[in-house]
């Protein structure tokens, strides 16, 4: 007689089928990811888009967890929604546009985890078109992550377009150094931008290489005082050049202050 004390037996998560493309039966391997979606992929294009599988597959040193419908099943530790966007960057179908700044880092992780340069190329392009949308979270997430300081410097410098907000949540999610770091960087190129836009109030406004030609920051930092300048809308700096004008250049005096820093904004 069974103990009615007994634990029953513990159900199993219900796995799910991937979408299309990853569904097909010609496939010859299963990957299940964390979240229990089977993508069934074929070999030969994961050897031609990295050379991580290119070895797993050659060196016979894959190991199956389980077969299902009798392809072997392959457990990663990526979601769904990363293994899918990664994927279709390798398959012949449209590129995947990734929305929002988890999206792009999780794939962009992913890629250089697989050792796909393809992949990553593509996923690194659109890091860089949704830094201005979101700069705060991309450097937030980037900083978690080791050797992506190129990452560090697009979105940091798209962070120059915003007042640095302490209690930004996102932004608390920063790791320390990092931290430190962007809101240091951010503190000294808006001074400088500031200082600059004060200086050059009586000499005929922006664009004066006199000027520009006293600016001792290095290049990274230049680069972003000129796109503090390019915010302001002044004539010189947009794409196409166009004659000396008068616009009168509004230079906000007030000072935004946090735990006793200080840093000067231009009027946009």
């Amino acid at each position: 007689m069974a103990d009615p004390q007994a634990p029953g037996p513990v159900n199993a998560p219900t796995v799910q089928d991937a979408p299309p493309p990853f569904d097909r039966p010609t496939s010859d391997v299963i990957f299940r990811t964390v979240d229990h979606v089977d993508f069934r992929v074929h070999k030969t294009i994961l050897i031609e888009s990295s050379p991580f599988f290119q070895e797993m597959f050659a060196s016979n040193a894959l190991v199956a967890a389980a077969h299902r419908h009798g392809l072997p099943v392959v457990h990663v530790s990526e979601s769904s929604r990363t293994l899918n966007n990664l994927l279709r960057f390798c398959y012949p179908t449209a590129n995947p546009e990734l929305g929002t700044a988890e999206e792009i880092c999780e794939a962009l992780d992913a890629s250089r985890k697989y050792m796909m340069d393809s992949a990553e190329q593509e996923i690194v392009k659109q890091f860089a078109c949704h830094a201005p949308k979101d700069p705060v979270a991309l450097f937030a997430l980037s900083s978690h992550h080791f050797g992506w300081e190129k990452e560090l410097r697009v979105a940091a410098k798209e962070c120059l377009r915003l007042p640095f907000d302490s209690s930004n949540p996102v932004l608390q999610n920063t790791e320390g150094s990092w931290y430190k770091c962007l809101h240091i960087y951010h503190q000294r190129c808006c001074a400088k931008a500031g200082s600059l836009m004060l200086k050059t109030k009586d000499m005929g406004g922006f664009g004066s290489k006199d000027c520009l030609s006293t600016c001792t920051m290095d290049d990274e930092q230049f680069e972003a005082v000129v796109l503090l300048l390019k915010l302001t809308k002044h004539d010189r700096f947009r794409a196409e050049p166009v004659p000396e004008s008068t616009i009168d250049l509004e230079v906000i005096s007030t000072t935004y202050t946090d735990d006793g820093r200080t840093w000067i904004r231009s009027a946009i």
